[in-house]
C-alpha cells in the first residue's frame, strides 16, 4: 500500500510538472468528481484518455492505478508507427537463464517472483503496464538485467523507462 501511494504521489507530481496549472487542475478535478460520485468511472476513463492524448507514457503510467480491464487502450496507429522487435524464443530462453542463473540460492526469490509476474501476464491477471512496472521493480538493483529486459518491450515503451531510470540516476 505504500508503494502504491509513493507511485501515485511521484506520477501527480510528474503531471504537475509537465502541464500548465489549468490541465494539472483538470486533471485533479476529474479524480475529485469521481470521488465526490458526480462523474462515474468511464467518465473518468474518457476525461483521462483526452486530457493526456499526446503523452503516451502518462497514459501507461496511469493505467496502473486503473481496474484491471478498465485501462485506457492506446491508438492502433501509435503502434504501427513504430517498429516492432522480432522477439525469438532462443533470446527469451536465453535471458530467463540468465536471470535463474544469477539469483540461485538465497536470492531465488527474483528469479521465481519474475516467473510469477510473467504468469500472471499469460494468464491475463495482470496488464503489460504492470508487468514493466513489476519487472522494472524487481530488477532494479540489476542495469545489465534491466536493459536486456527493455529490449523486449515496444521501443516507445522501454524509451520511456530508460529515460525515467536514466533521471533518478541523474543521467542525461
Amino acid at each position: 500500500m505504500e508503494q502504491c501511494i509513493k507511485n501515485a504521489i511521484e506520477f501527480l507530481t510528474e503531471i504537475k510538472g509537465r502541464f500548465t496549472q489549468d490541465k494539472y487542475d483538470e486533471f485533479l478535478t476529474v479524480f475529485m468528481d469521481y470521488m465526490a460520485e458526480r462523474i462515474e468511472f468511464i467518465d473518468v476513463m474518457d476525461k483521462m484518455k483526452e486530457i493526456l492524448k499526446d503523452h503516451r507514457d502518462l497514459i501507461l503510467r496511469l493505467n496502473t492505478f486503473m481496474p484491471t480491464g478498465y485501462e485506457i487502450k492506446l491508438p492502433l496507429e501509435d503502434e504501427q508507427s513504430q517498429p516492432k522487435k522480432r522477439v525469438k524464443l532462443e533470446d527469451a530462453t536465453r535471458f530467463l537463464n540468465k536471470i535463474k542463473a544469477r539469483f540461485e540460492g538465497d536470492d531465488d526469490h527474483i528469479y521465481k517472483s519474475f516467473m510469477k509476474i510473467l504468469i500472471m501476464y499469460h494468464n491475463k491477471n495482470k496488464s503489460f503496464t504492470m508487468v514493466c512496472q513489476e519487472a522494472t521493480t524487481l530488477l532494479q538493483g540489476y542495469p545489465d538485467l534491466l536493459d536486456e529486459f527493455y529490449d523486449f518491450l515496444p521501443k516507445s515503451i522501454s524509451a520511456h523507462y530508460v529515460a525515467a531510470r536514466n533521471s533518478l540516476h541523474g543521467d542525461t
